[in-house]
């Protein structure tokens, strides 16, 4: 018996950070516009500061999760992911394409500043 690997895609328009650094320690915001089994569409808007997105450069991304029911917990996909792409817009605006190989739902705390801690010790499933 085989079973066969569906993919999935879905546009949406979900805000999310990026972290750059060796220890994640600077973060940007984008929004996040279209995400299947192992890619992103980023739109970054117009970067402030010095970093410069580069082609295979590592970054990584926590994109929160819409709840819309009162049971379900908040989970947050956080993702190691690589710059496959960048396009200049031509109202300045940087889009990214972030491919990804294990993304992995944690659950996300109220407070949470800052990138999770991968190996944390929280409620957390991996896709």
């Amino acid at each position: 018996m085989r079973i066969k690997e569906t993919g999935f895609t879905a546009n949406v328009a979900l805000p999310c950070r990026i972290f750059i650094g060796a220890n994640r320690s600077v973060a940007y915001s984008g929004i996040a516009m279209s995400i299947d089994t192992g890619r992103l569409s980023l739109n970054l808007g117009t970067l402030h500061g010095t970093w410069q997105p580069a082609v295979g450069e590592d970054v990584w991304l926590e994109l929160p999760m819409p709840v819309n029911v009162e049971s379900a917990k908040a989970k947050l996909l956080s993702v190691r992911a690589k710059v496959a792409a960048i396009e200049q817009k031509p109202d300045g605006t940087r889009h990214l394409e972030l491919t990804f190989r294990k993304p992995s739902f944690k659950d996300r705390m109220a407070d949470s500043k800052g990138p999770a801690v991968p190996n944390a010790a929280v409620n957390g499933w991996e896709m």
